[in-house]
């Protein structure tokens, strides 16, 4: 028997179901930042999102705000209770996809964006912890 389990540790669900966790989801179209993630990063329109991958352990993603090279963020909606934020990358969506060996006509990939950073040179690197499709 191979089971998923599905709690509170597992299911990312908030008031209305929206995402309690911060989250950024990659995808085809956009790479997205739910509002949780929003809020912790102190992020806003015009914010600039860098992603890095650790050369040693090829599995572990990063990001940092302010990189002036960044990724510019944008409003998703402008319905008012929405504060989630994105940018345009496909290339990169695929090439994170691609680490993590998903298949080539998958449409996205999401982690949950650990709350700790790591600090290096006054610059604060968030862990992305890959959230696995359920199957």
């Amino acid at each position: 028997m191979k089971l998923t389990t599905f709690n509170t540790e597992t299911v990312e669900t908030g008031p209305r179901g929206g995402n309690s966790k911060p989250v950024v989801r990659f995808s085809t179209g956009s790479t997205t930042f739910n509002g949780a993630a929003v809020e912790m990063l102190t992020l806003k329109p015009g914010s600039k999102i860098s992603i890095h991958q650790d050369q040693e352990e090829s599995g572990n993603f990063y990001l940092s705000v302010g990189d002036e090279k960044g990724f510019p963020l944008r409003q998703v909606s402008k319905e008012s209770k929405d504060k989630s934020l994105a940018f345009n990358a496909s290339v990169l969506s695929r090439d994170i996809m691609k680490a993590f060996d998903y298949p080539t006509d998958a449409t996205s990939i999401k982690f949950r964006i650990l709350p700790e950073p790591t600090e290096i040179k006054k610059v604060k690197y968030y862990l992305l912890g890959h959230l696995p499709k359920t199957e």
